[in-house]
């Protein structure tokens, strides 16, 4: 194909008549390619495609792997949520196209403050959720803080201005409250407390 050489899946399969063998029918398939589909819908599938953060089910299984890290091996974590109020309002005033660049601004942000290891998602309706491994609580505070200072640092986004206020929440997965945290249990909490638009929103929920 194209001057090179392909790795291929040969399959093939017995060919009856009148009850005896009379050949062989075979097909092949490019690996390459049918492992880069595979990625592709895998990517598909777990991807917010406007952020290119995990969407609700890329976060849903990450959370059930450090689930599995602590329950074995002892890894806490703790999960941040980030609630960016003011993305309807400007969906409703620019449009969804706007509101798109609006939402990869605020990955950016994020990421620009979280390293590689972290899991960052967006969920829907101007909500983002971290995911990471802690030893000590106060620094993860700290973090959020930061990424807060980050997000409300934006003003102008594209050839738009608008601002970013987020409010947050902050839980820790640990030995004291491990036997009732399932990554079912976690979502409907963050999605619950995040998703109060009305009202305000204690800046810390702390489930040390």
């Amino acid at each position: 194909m194209g001057g090179k050489l392909h790795h291929i899946l040969a399959n093939k399969m017995t060919v009856y008549e009148d009850g005896k063998i009379v050949g062989l029918l075979g097909f092949f398939s490019d690996l390459e390619q049918q492992l880069a589909d595979e990625k592709i819908y895998t990517k598909g599938r777990l991807e917010n495609p406007a952020t290119g953060l995990n969407n609700l089910r890329g976060l849903a299984e990450n959370m059930n792997h450090y689930l599995e890290e602590f329950w074995h091996h002892g890894r806490k974590f703790c999960v941040m949520g980030f609630y960016i109020k003011e993305y309807e309002t400007f969906c409703r005033t620019f449009g969804d196209t706007a509101g798109n660049v609006y939402l990869k601004a605020i990955g950016k942000a994020l990421q620009d403050v979280f390293d590689h290891r972290v899991i960052l998602a967006y969920v829907i309706d101007g909500q983002f959720y971290v995911i990471m491994q802690y030893e000590n609580p106060e620094n993860m505070h700290k973090i959020q803080q930061e990424a807060v200072r980050h997000i409300e640092s934006i003003h102008h986004v594209g050839e738009w201005r608008g601002t970013c206020t987020a409010k947050i929440m902050l839980s820790y997965v640990n030995e004291e409250n491990a036997g009732v945290f399932r990554y079912e249990q976690l979502m409907y909490q963050f999605m619950q407390e995040l998703g109060k638009a009305d009202g305000e929103m204690e800046p810390e929920t702390d489930k040390r």
